[in-house]
């Protein structure tokens, strides 16, 4: 590699060690720096490096033209929004992703949804301190035990709304409580389900007959507002719904409803239409509702996990191989590490400039 490698992204020490296989490495954490790079800030950061990894900068067209050593951009993110992949490919810059890197880490806090939600465990943990007592006081623990009587997840009907690396990893999860899995997901075939131990089924059939609907499909024209009063009204009586995926698949305001109505027993809410949250929206506060500040992916065990799939990506580059984490396979027809990268037309910049540009969180593209 003719360049450094710059790796602003959170990586723990196996995935830098990856990296500098590959080439010289500097480490610059955003989370230790508490920086976010964009603009002149990141031009200076990029002279010399060949390879950018990054998870929160933001890489635009005036980045790419003034950064002429930069030859592959990796963005630590399963939707890599931090970055202007279409100008990156007009101007020869490989984009790299990280898809999955986070699905362990929200499969996790969706079972800790189920179960918490299944236990009153929102309610549960606080009994005791809201409400005071002498010790021994065995009225007050009558009073608990009788409000917090629960549900076990064994034997139940749980719904997975899309089928992509978190609902696969949930759906692993359950296969240990003996629950009946049933999945919508217009992209799953039946030798798949069948391997996964999964139900494939419409969306109104999933909604009827599941205690649990749990949302993990990703965002598109087709799926924004899926979950809507219509839909809320087919849901089983006395149902429970997680989301750890995204709020523009939820009607926020049609799901209070189907709460306050009874349609629906609880919810648990990671992710917001604005984060995070005022304490006046619908949802905040309530003791049917679990509602986290969007934290599904944020465990330390995830910079290991990013840190490996980025150095894969890499190497594979090196090597004049595609990236299977490749997000414009275009530019491999005339990618190279060393010749002067293309120079798009006055028309094509003129395009990228009035277009969107990349952001630090995918809520902020709508």
């Amino acid at each position: 590699m003719p360049g450094r490698i710059l790796a602003t992204a959170d990586l723990d020490s196996a995935g830098l060690d990856a990296l500098r296989a590959l080439g010289e490495v500097e480490s610059a954490s955003y989370r230790e720096r508490r920086r976010l790079l964009r603009g002149e800030d990141l031009v200076g950061e990029l002279r010399g490096v060949s390879v950018f990894v990054t998870e929160i900068d933001l890489v635009d067209i005036e980045v790419l033209l003034d950064s002429p050593d930069l030859r592959a951009v990796v963005s630590c993110r399963g939707n890599p929004v931090n970055v202007s992949v279409d100008a990156c490919t007009a101007c020869g810059v490989a984009v790299l992703h990280t898809p999955g890197r986070n699905a362990e880490a929200v499969a996790d806090l969706t079972l800790a949804f189920f179960l918490m939600l299944l236990r009153k465990l929102g309610s549960g943990t606080r009994y005791l301190a809201d409400n005071p007592g002498e010790a021994g006081d065995m009225a007050r623990l009558g009073r608990g035990y009788a409000q917090l009587r629960g549900r076990e997840l064994g034997g139940r009907s749980v719904g997975l709304v899309g089928f992509g690396a978190v609902g696969r990893a949930v759906a692993r999860r359950l296969r240990g409580f003996g629950t009946r899995v049933r999945v919508f997901d217009p992209l799953l075939d039946e030798r798949e389900a069948l391997r996964a131990g999964v139900e494939p089924v419409e969306l109104d059939e999933l909604l009827g007959r599941s205690d649990i609907v749990s949302l993990h499909a990703a965002v598109t024209e087709e799926s924004r507002g899926l979950i809507d009063a219509g839909r809320l009204a087919r849901a089983k009586p006395g149902a429970l719904l997680v989301n750890t995926a995204r709020a523009a698949l939820v009607d926020e305001r049609a799901l209070a409803d189907a709460l306050d109505s009874g349609q629906l027993a609880g919810a648990a809410v990671d992710t917001f239409s604005v984060e995070p949250p005022g304490p006046d929206h619908p949802l905040v506060g309530r003791d049917d509702v679990l509602t986290t500040p969007h934290i599904g992916g944020n465990t330390s065990d995830v910079s290991s996990h990013q840190g490996r799939i980025a150095a894969r990506g890499v190497e594979a580059l090196l090597r004049g191989k595609r990236p299977d984490t490749l997000c414009n396979p275009e530019v491999l027809d005339e990618f190279d590490w060393e010749r002067p990268r293309p120079v798009p037309s006055e028309e094509r910049l003129a395009a990228l400039r009035s277009a969107p540009g990349p952001a630090v969180s995918d809520l902020q593209r709508g």
